[in-house]
């Protein structure tokens, strides 16, 4: 499993009266309705309202054969983000692949849902004959 594998997109209802809807893992965590995602996916909204938005993307690569990490994936939220009566795909970025022998690890991928994107983190740098090389953006 890549580093940044463990990613999550996740969306909270209110339990009373707010939104309604299906889509990913539903729990209720303090009266609200959490709908976690750990694969990409669809959100159906029933009843249009706010939401509260966490999006994680996937985070960067190990470089090859060396110890260095990849990049955290980036991570954007909404207290009160509006959704209609409609299916939103939800897209949840995979973790950066680890660099084979001494190359960088490759880039996480971005992760979405509406109009929220969150960056994936940068794969690591690995070291060559004149030293360590930079890693990727995230």
């Amino acid at each position: 499993m890549p580093l940044g594998a463990n990613k999550a997109a996740m969306l909270g209802a209110s339990a009373a009266g707010g939104v309604s809807a299906t889509g990913g893992t539903i729990t209720t965590y303090a009266g609200y309705k959490v709908h976690t995602f750990t694969a990409s996916g669809t959100f159906t909204v029933t009843r249009a309202g706010d939401v509260d938005v966490l999006v994680v993307a996937g985070g960067g690569g190990s470089a090859g054969s060396y110890t260095s990490g990849g990049g955290a994936g980036g991570f954007r939220t909404s207290a009160s983000h509006a959704v209609t009566v409609q299916a939103y795909t939800v897209t949840v970025g995979g973790g950066g692949a680890r660099g084979s022998s001494s190359a960088k690890g490759t880039s996480g991928d971005n992760s979405i849902f509406d109009t929220i994107t969150s960056t994936g983190g940068g794969g690591a740098g690995a070291p060559d004959s004149t030293g360590i090389r930079d890693g990727l953006d995230g």
